[in-house]
């Protein structure tokens, strides 16, 4: 019996029994609480110590969209690259903020942090090869006096993950 909460969407209270949980239709395919399309919104001081953090919420939002191990990394790597970018040209009294969205195997990650900088930062030749190498598109971009960096990756299904 599946409770009808599911059929507004809305997730059941779970009801405390041991191995009790929410029965699930054939058509989900994500678990609770998650949807197919997710956005996840971080703000996080612009020090270097929170780097694990906005690669952590990167990682959550890969795994609700079906990214395989190889894939969620390869976004776990580029998303540091391009915030440890925005946070070493920034205020560290300034606040990183970065939107998450994923949907259809897709996730794009968008970074905005306050800047003095008059023009993007040139990558370092490491970094850049990284970027090259790890995300499908990104870019990192000054206006209206922030910095900003803009990163798709897709996640199609790695061979090593089968």
């Amino acid at each position: 019996m599946v409770d009808s909460a599911l059929d507004t969407n809305e997730i059941p209270a779970h009801t405390g029994a041991p191995g009790a949980g929410v029965e699930r239709g054939p058509s989900d395919t994500v678990p609770a609480p998650f949807a197919q399309d997710e956005v996840v919104e971080l703000v996080v001081p612009a020090r270097t110590e929170h780097l694990r953090l906005v690669r952590l919420a990167a990682a959550g939002v890969a795994s609700t969209v079906g990214f395989g191990l190889d894939r969620l990394e390869e976004l776990r790597i580029a998303v540091d690259e391009l915030a440890a970018v925005a946070i070493d040209e920034s205020d560290p009294h300034q606040r990183l903020s970065i939107r998450y969205a994923g949907a259809s195997g897709t996730v794009t990650v968008t970074g905005r942090v306050a800047s003095a900088a008059a023009a993007a930062p040139a990558l370092h030749r490491v970094a850049q090869e990284l970027l090259d190498l790890m995300a499908d598109d990104y870019s990192i971009n000054v206006a209206d006096g922030h910095l900003e960096f803009h990163l798709v990756k897709h996640g199609a299904p790695d061979t090593t993950d089968a």
